[in-house]
């Protein structure tokens, strides 16, 4: 078997969103197929962010790379895609991430099975949490965390802070002083909108209650040694890593003691290969891996059949985002009663796009 063609697109939806500390942007995505001379497809999809046509050239680019090569060499094209385009190039780490997605979906298709039966499951379902796309004021957040435990079986969520102290504040009251810590676990998400100082101040806020279970980007993710400090000073676990790409970014994170929880994306730091040797390097560590997962239907996709594998990761990020955004014709994945996601078992992705939808958007 080979691949015979690749087809990069990217989509644009008429839709704003302003996740946090970052900048309001249009939603957008990378759409990629990779097309055998067997009649497999394997397709896989971007983040949101604003390069998706940069992304979609740069894979198209590629085609000395990937065309008339087997599937089945994932691992040698994956590495020659790092090595001749993001050492050299500086590259285009969604591109090579999207490349190994697909692969894999080629591979699950082509045996019949779902990815993480052929490298290896470790858990067939895994605990959801509701992970809120925006600031909100507290009375919003109190309704829609109601909304996520009442309607959907949620038992986790994560809010956004940022705004500053005085507002976090409120919100965090609210959200305690309407749930407990048995009914209600949250993450908290900065987006690197804070310093060290103020993280700090944050961070003993959010001690003196039993219901945070993280706090993840406070600063800049650069700032390694600013956040070796914090997690030398604090007692919540601190998270991140979504920004960061390939095995060696990862261990310099773990060398340092950057985090006690490190969550790659599958569609971001380097692809299912990538962030399974993330996962076990993680291991090694006796830290957590939690992997980020914010996107389509497809983003979702790639990350669950990688969290099947991971014997330390226990939790799964359920974008709290309408239906029409995933592409997908299952719909979204249904909760059971304990809060958990069944991980797909359908062949590849275990993902079924709904074509004439994201066609029009498609550019």
């Amino acid at each position: 078997m080979q691949i015979k063609e690749i087809e990069s697109n990217w989509f644009e939806l008429p839709v704003k969103i302003k996740i946090g500390a970052m900048p309001k942007f249009k939603i957008t995505g990378t759409l990629l197929r990779l097309k055998t001379d067997e009649g497999i497809e394997g397709v896989a999809a971007g983040h949101f962010v604003n390069s998706d046509e940069a992304c979609a050239i740069f894979i198209r680019r590629w085609k000395k790379l990937i065309l008339k090569r087997d599937p089945y060499d994932i691992e040698a094209i994956t590495q020659d895609l790092i090595n001749y385009t993001y050492r050299i190039l500086i590259g285009n780490p969604i591109g090579i991430s999207l490349v190994n997605c697909a692969l894999w979906d080629i591979i699950g298709k082509d045996l019949g099975k779902p990815v993480h039966q052929i490298i290896g499951t470790y858990q067939r379902k895994i605990k959801a949490y509701a992970s809120m796309p925006y600031w909100m004021k507290p009375d919003e957040t109190v309704k829609m965390t109601k909304t996520a435990l009442d309607e959907r079986n949620f038992k986790a969520i994560k809010i956004r802070l940022g705004q500053g102290l005085d507002k976090d504040k409120v919100v965090i009251n609210a959200l305690t002083d309407n749930f407990s810590p048995s009914e209600l676990e949250v993450m908290v998400d900065v987006n690197s909108g804070y310093d060290l100082k103020t993280t700090l101040k944050l961070a003993r806020i959010l001690e003196s209650h039993d219901h945070f279970k993280w706090l993840e980007e406070p600063v800049f993710s650069d700032e390694i040694d600013n956040l070796t400090e914090l997690r030398s000073q604090v007692d919540i676990s601190i998270a991140g890593g979504e920004n960061n790409f390939g095995v060696h970014e990862f261990q310099t994170l773990l060398q340092k003691g950057a985090y006690d929880i490190i969550q790659p994306d599958a569609t971001r730091s380097g692809g299912i290969s990538i962030v399974k040797k993330i996962g076990s390097l993680a291991e090694a560590y006796g830290k957590l891996c939690i992997p980020h997962v914010f996107g389509t239907g497809l983003v979702q996709a790639a990350n669950l059949q990688i969290i099947g594998s991971l014997p330390n990761c226990p939790y799964f990020e359920y974008g709290f985002y309408p239906d029409f955004i995933l592409f997908s014709k299952a719909g979204s994945y249904q909760l059971d009663s304990e809060g958990y996601v069944k991980i797909p078992d359908g062949p590849g992705l275990s993902f079924d796009l709904d074509e004439e939808e994201i066609m029009k958007y498609i550019k």
